[in-house]
């Protein structure tokens, strides 16, 4: 799977050092891992759109791709480009 994001106002990455327990709670709660996931509401969210008054106005997503031993959380204004069968 190939996932693309186009028009990124900003991204975090968090190593495992910082979603060990993150990942033990989901687990138990039967989350998937390796997934991507829409965020409705968010602390990264509200503190970015706060601190860049030059983008009010615009609709910023925040997504989530998680891993095992790496989440990225990405701000767009547009879905990414997902190609599930990439040539090898």
């Amino acid at each position: 799977m190939l996932l693309t994001f186009h028009n990124v106002i900003s991204f975090c990455a968090h190593d495992h050092t910082t979603i060990t327990n993150y990942w033990i709670v989901r687990s138990e709660e039967k989350v998937a891992v390796g997934s991507i996931y829409q965020i409705g509401t968010s602390t990264y969210l509200d503190e970015f759109s706060q601190s860049t008054p030059a983008l009010f106005g615009l609709q910023i997503i925040h997504y989530l791709i998680a891993g095992y031993d790496l989440c990225v959380e990405v701000l767009a204004i547009r879905p990414p480009e997902i190609v599930v069968n990439v040539p090898r």
